[in-house]
């Protein structure tokens, strides 16, 4: 299979290029993951979208740049997750999976997912691997993205990316409840121009 290591970059908050930089100690965050990579929608560009799913935390340790390949290259280690919890710990952990769940099918519900993510939603069984999806797919933020990822309980993760759903949920909802009572004030002629045009 594809694998490949996944590392934030730090950027000051200003800078919007999105020139390569050579990548080394000083401007990657040192908690990345390594990566499978499910699929790949490329277009006649070369550009595209890709779905990774994450396989490892992993901590980085060295960097080094080989001109001869015009790439760089990590060094770096397995991060071992703390997945022991006491019994009310372990029950607030299945608590808070029930919720994230519920809280991700009522937006999607709103049909807000395509469906290679609903999809790989519903295949993930392990908490510290729900969570990280659900921050990869709602936190825009990179430095609450690497909190998530950072921290080491699947418990406070979770709770981590509660908000984000529910603000997400919230979201949709006055989205939709925006989009029906515009359709509702408008003419049969107008509603099936619009749906035809939705359709495309």
């Amino acid at each position: 299979g594809n694998y490949i290591l996944v590392f934030a970059e730090k950027r000051p908050t200003d800078d919007k290029s999105m020139l390569p930089r050579i990548v080394s100690m000083e401007n990657i965050y040192s908690i990345g993951t390594v990566a499978a990579v499910v699929r790949e929608n490329g277009g006649e560009t070369g550009r595209g979208n890709i779905l990774l799913k994450g396989l490892k935390k992993v901590a980085v340790k060295g960097v080094l740049f080989n001109p001869v390949f015009d790439m760089s290259f990590a060094r770096v280690e397995v991060v071992e997750e703390n997945n022991f919890l006491d019994a009310k710990d372990e029950q607030l952990l299945r608590s808070a999976v029930i919720d994230t769940r519920e809280l991700f099918n009522a937006i999607g519900s709103l049909n807000a997912f395509p469906p290679a993510v609903v999809k790989e939603f519903k295949n993930i069984n392990d908490p510290t691997r729900l969570a990280e999806f659900v921050a990869s797919n709602f936190l825009r933020n990179t430095g609450e993205l690497q909190k998530v990822l950072e921290e080491n309980s699947p418990l406070k993760k979770l709770n981590m990316v509660h908000k984000a759903l529910e603000d997400a949920l919230a979201f949709m909802q006055v989205k939709n409840d925006i989009k029906r009572k515009t359709m509702a004030r408008l003419d049969k002629g107008q509603k099936d121009m619009i749906l035809r045009e939705q359709m495309k």
